[in-house]
């Protein structure tokens, strides 16, 4: 991810412009902006699913946070209870400060016995004194999560927790719950969610977040002006300890409400990894899923005020409300490209359905079809003989012969040809190099789980009349495989996740020489693991194929 001096600068002043007058300007040219909505049946199942289950909640104007039935009737006030912090942190001088923007925090609490510690337990970890750096401190937060249906008035489970009263007029009181900022990892260029920020703002001025102001703003103390989450459990990403729909749910309702009740945009919403980099909570698959839902929420609810302070940022005088909407659901997986890995930004893809939410909002002329069917890329495998995926070490591919020359894989009627695995879009044609030589060409597959997946075909000789950009059928004839020595001629075949070619391929085809199996893992799937998984045995039989 470089960034010149130059660019650097550049960027900075539109941005620092950009966090003095975004609101105002929003303001101005967006009153009588008509938002559109979209069908909330068209959403994918697991999506409607965490919407279905999303408390209906909402603050008063003493900022106490109460819950409502389902046809908008007050059930009452969500359980409240103090922390020690905010009990001796309640004066004026207390008080989020009132002359700067104001963020929302998510934290996950770390703990491991989720459902066993109790309201009382929580209080503990919250109440204990810890050491950070060289001193002790309890720590805070203004509402506590869980997996169970928001309760009112009944700590029995974990749903929804209010733990900080806030002042008489509701303003929050200052919560402990973030180190000072490293404003040295910034200047060392180290900050590299804050450099993902200013590269997407480089190409899209409008895109900018509260954390470039946190690092390149006010040197406050970001507690000031933040007010935090804190989610049960650990380690979101890992499929293993995902929280449940019903706890997202919750989530996904204080932030909702927080936004309202105090005019806080979705570009202010931030995970606790993003400002202290020394943290992994709550994950970035987890922070990029609640930007994610916020902006479904949106564009589903009939709520003009959400749909502004969620897609208003990007919204240009004069210009369709639909392209403010696909700039943000666009940059939310951008930004995710820039920093998490591949691997973790195609499981997020499945956790999301996010391609497949994509496709249904804005391709409206359908020009991208899912790859509802795999074959496998060349005529009836039998096996395998050659180099095998992370066989070497630096091979990121499968080498696919066929040892006998009579065979069916010759034959004239289908020749020496590689075959498309599935419907794709052509991203790439040209000539191999370095390990790979012959000719290679890259295909962007969408699978129906909802992420993407790039194919690759090399040591061919010949490519077919294809143009990049343009989409085609499962089973084209790619081109005609080109022969190694006294062998058969091979297929160097190779499966991406979706970003490899955002952040690798789209700027070489082929992959460094001296990379290792732990960068290759991160950027692809095991070619013939994906083939034996998702292919049709009944049209593209695969027999004793390692894995």
């Amino acid at each position: 991810m470089k960034f010149t001096r130059r660019e650097f600068l550049k960027t900075l002043g539109c941005s620092i412009f950009s966090f003095s007058f975004p609101l105002d300007i929003i303001n101005q040219f967006q009153q009588g902006v008509f938002w559109p909505s979209f069908s909330f049946k068209k959403i994918p199942e697991s999506i409607r699913s965490i919407l279905e289950k999303t408390p209906k909640t909402a603050f008063n104007s003493n900022g106490h946070l109460f819950i409502y039935d389902e046809n908008g009737v007050l059930s009452g006030q969500v359980f409240q209870t103090q922390t020690e912090w905010n009990l001796e942190k309640n004066r004026k001088v207390d008080r989020l400060r009132d002359d700067v923007p104001w963020g929302i925090v998510l934290h996950w609490f770390g703990d491991k016995n989720v459902g066993e510690m109790g309201i009382d337990g929580y209080l503990r970890g919250f109440n204990g004194l810890r050491k950070i750096e060289d001193y002790y401190t309890r720590t805070s937060a203004h509402f506590l999560v869980g997996d169970a249906y928001a309760n009112v008035e009944n700590d029995s489970q974990i749903s929804i927790i209010q733990t900080q009263k806030p002042d008489t007029d509701g303003t929050p009181f200052v919560a402990s719950h973030l180190q000072g900022i490293n404003f040295a990892a910034h200047q060392e260029m180290r900050q590299y969610f804050v450099k993902a920020y200013y590269q997407l703002g480089y190409d899209e001025p409008l895109i900018y977040s509260l954390l470039q102001d946190m690092y390149d703003g006010l040197k406050l103390d970001p507690n000031q002006r933040t007010i935090a989450i804190e989610i049960t459990g650990y380690d979101f990403d890992s499929i293993d300890h995902r929280p449940s729909d019903q706890k997202i749910a919750n989530v996904l309702s204080v932030v909702w409400a927080l936004m309202k009740r105090y005019n806080i945009p979705a570009r202010n919403i931030l995970g606790h990894h993003e400002i202290q980099l020394s943290k992994s909570d709550p994950g970035k698959n987890f922070i990029t899923l609640i930007r994610f839902l916020l902006g479904v929420k949106a564009l589903t609810d009939d709520d003009f005020e959400m749909k502004r302070l969620v897609f208003g940022q990007y919204l240009r005088p004069n210009e369709d409300t639909w392209q403010a909407i696909h700039c943000y659901f666009k940059y939310i997986r951008d930004y995710h490209v820039l920093v998490a890995n591949p691997h973790r930004v195609y499981e997020w893809e499945i956790w999301s359905k996010y391609w497949f939410f994509y496709d249904t909002i804005f391709d409206i002329l359908g020009n991208h079809r899912l790859a509802n069917e795999i074959v496998t890329p060349i005529y009836e495998i039998s096996g395998l003989d050659g180099y095998l995926f992370l066989n070497p070490y630096n091979h990121e591919g499968v080498d696919i012969y066929r040892e006998n020359p009579e065979s069916g894989f010759n034959h004239p009627s289908t020749g020496a040809m590689a075959r498309l695995i599935a419907d794709g879009e052509c991203l790439y044609l040209g000539q191999g190099e370095g390990i790979h030589d012959g000719q290679i060409a890259l295909f962007r597959h969408r699978l129906p789980n909802g992420s993407v997946v790039v194919s690759s075909y090399g040591h061919m000789e010949e490519i077919g009349n294809f143009k990049v950009g343009s989409n085609y059928l499962i089973g084209t004839q790619i081109g005609k495989l080109a022969r190694e020595r006294s062998k058969d001629c091979f297929l160097h075949f190779a499966v991406a996740y979706g970003s490899t070619w955002d952040l690798n391929l789209q700027k070489s085809p082929n992959i460094p020489l001296n990379v290792g199996p732990t960068w290759i893992r991160d950027r692809y799937l095991a070619p013939m693991e994906f083939l034996n998984q998702n292919s049709n045995p009944d049209t593209s039989p695969i027999t004793n194929i390692p894995r």
